[in-house]
């Protein structure tokens, strides 16, 4: 985990914590910005990330913490590979392991774009109450699964 302390002239300082330790993020900021592949794929209100994530990563790395309520002593990890930035994948970085990846998903590059006070980079992302994107599962080459998390 580092922390980094950012000062704006007479504004409070901004605490920049990078970490893989979302029970850190939970409890020490207000806004968090989720990356996968050295892209943000997702930013928003922390409470409101950890209640009801957007993009499939985050929604997948939430679902690999292991909760105390919970009888299984199990750890799910995230399906697949990382991905490898040399060549910079095209298309979203995550579409290889998403379950929720269509065609369109391999070959766009998602972009951040503002869904009710988030900011996701995923096409088949929408806001609640909108119509679901018509889901074609995307064409997806084999790849060896790492079984592991992130």
């Amino acid at each position: 985990t580092e922390i980094y302390t950012l000062s704006l002239h007479d504004a409070l300082p901004i605490f920049v914590l990078i970490t893989h330790d979302l029970g850190v993020i939970a409890g020490m900021v207000d806004r968090v910005a989720v990356m996968y592949a050295g892209r943000i794929v997702e930013e928003r209100e922390t409470t409101d990330l950890f209640a009801d994530p957007r993009h499939p990563y985050t929604k997948a790395l939430l679902a690999c913490i292991p909760r105390p309520d919970e009888s299984s002593a199990r750890i799910t990890g995230i399906p697949g590979t990382p991905a490898t930035l040399r060549p910079a994948p095209r298309g979203c970085a995550f579409a290889p392991r998403c379950p929720d990846a269509i065609d369109e998903c391999i070959e766009t590059d998602p972009q951040l774009e503002g869904i009710e006070g988030a900011r996701v980079a995923c096409i088949v992302a929408t806001p609640p109450g909108s119509p679901p994107r018509p889901r074609i599962p995307a064409q997806r080459t084999a790849s060896p699964s790492s079984g592991g998390g992130e």
